[in-house]
């Protein structure tokens, strides 16, 4: 990707720039994060949600429109009707049966109408509707053997978080994070 002075382009711009040269699955190989794409010559949107899960994106389809929001009280204040309540994913939350994303129904949320995009999957709105599919897969790494003392340990934790952020900032500038 070629630009002059990357210091000076946001996130999004750099985006919507690998978007252009390199299409739609480089980009999802490349990068990391929730990303909104609006490809008005296709037609389309699309909504890649971060396979690390940090956020979430939900989703309302009505008759010729998709709501999408990454909060859900959003989704609800958006409603133009009022919500049914999804009775089956109730009982699965008061049970506290497991709805990882392997499960067919993890998109499911506490109402019928609005849905969240599972982590790691594509969500995409054009002519022929509302699809999701998924487009991450863990890939399957080989770790090095672990440090014998605590100064190699502290090192090897150095490097691997360095090298985690490097790969998740785009941009040159100041960063901030929230820790939990």
């Amino acid at each position: 990707l070629q630009l002059n002075n990357a210091k000076n382009y946001t996130n999004p711009q750099v985006m919507l720039a690998a978007y252009e040269m390199w299409g739609e699955e480089r980009v999802k190989q490349r990068f990391s994060g929730d990303w909104l794409i609006v490809d008005m010559t296709a037609e389309r949107c699309i909504v890649l949600q971060c396979h690390q899960g940090y956020s979430s994106c939900y989703y309302q389809q009505q008759e010729q429109s998709v709501l999408f929001a990454s909060r859900l009280p959003v989704m609800l204040a958006a409603a133009d009707a009022p919500l049914v309540p999804n009775l089956e994913r109730i009982a699965h939350f008061m049970l506290a049966w497991h709805q990882g994303a392997n499960n067919l129904k993890s998109h499911h949320t506490m109402y019928s109408e609005i849905f969240r995009v599972p982590c790691g999957h594509q969500f995409n709105f054009d002519k022929q509707g509302v699809s999701l599919s998924r487009y991450y897969w863990p890939q399957q790494e080989v770790h090095s053997p672990v440090p014998l003392n605590r100064t190699d340990a502290v090192a090897t934790i150095d490097k691997l978080l360095n090298q985690a952020v490097k790969s998740r900032i785009l941009n040159c500038g100041r960063i901030a994070s929230m820790l939990s």
